[in-house]
C-alpha cells in the first residue's frame, strides 16, 4: 500500500530490517496499521524527489522501528497536537494533504497503551521527521 503511495508521488521508499530480530509482544493485525499509519505519514508529506527509509533493529530492550523521511517536517512544539485525534497542525496543511488526523493518534495510542511500547518524534520543519518506535520484548512468563 505505501510503496504504490510512495510510487504514485515520486517518492523513493526503502526498507532496511534486521534478519535477526528478537520475538515482541505485539498483536500482529495492530503492529501492521501502526507501521501503515506511520508510513503513510512520511510518504503524504515528503515532497516528489524526497526519500522515506524504514529500518528495524534490537535494542536493548525490544526492537526498535524507525521510519525516516526527507519531508516538511513540523515545529517541535506541533508534536503533542499531531499526536492528538482529529488534529492537524494547519490549516492550509489539513486542506493541502488530505486525512482525518487520525493516523499518528491512532499509532501513538496503540504502541503506548496496546504494546508497552513508546514513540519518539524528531523533526525539524522543512527538515524532515523521523518517527522512533520502540516495542518491548515478548514476555517469556
Amino acid at each position: 500500500i505505501v510503496a504504490v503511495m510512495a510510487e504514485a508521488g515520486g517518492v523513493s521508499l526503502s526498507i532496511d530490517v534486521s534478519k535477526t530480530l528478537p520475538r515482541i509482544h505485539s498483536d500482529k493485525i495492530r503492529l501492521r496499521q501502526i507501521l501503515l499509519n506511520v508510513m503513510s505519514n512520511a510518504v503524504k508529506f515528503t515532497p516528489a524527489g524526497g526519500h522515506v527509509s524504514v529500518s528495524a533493529s534490537a535494542g536493548k530492550d525490544g526492537i526498535i522501528i524507525v521510519v525516516e523521511d526527507t519531508g516538511i517536517g513540523m515545529k517541535a512544539e506541533d508534536i503533542p497536537i499531531a499526536l492528538e485525534p482529529f488534529r492537524q497542525i494547519d490549516g492550509a496543511l489539513s486542506r493541502r494533504f488530505e486525512g482525518t488526523g487520525l493516523g499518528l493518534s491512532l499509532a501513538y495510542d496503540i504502541i503506548t497503551k496496546g504494546h508497552g511500547g513508546e514513540l519518539r518524534v524528531e523533526t525539524k520543519e522543512n527538515d524532515g521527521s523521523q518517527f522512533i518506535i520502540m516495542l518491548p520484548l515478548q514476555d517469556n512468563n
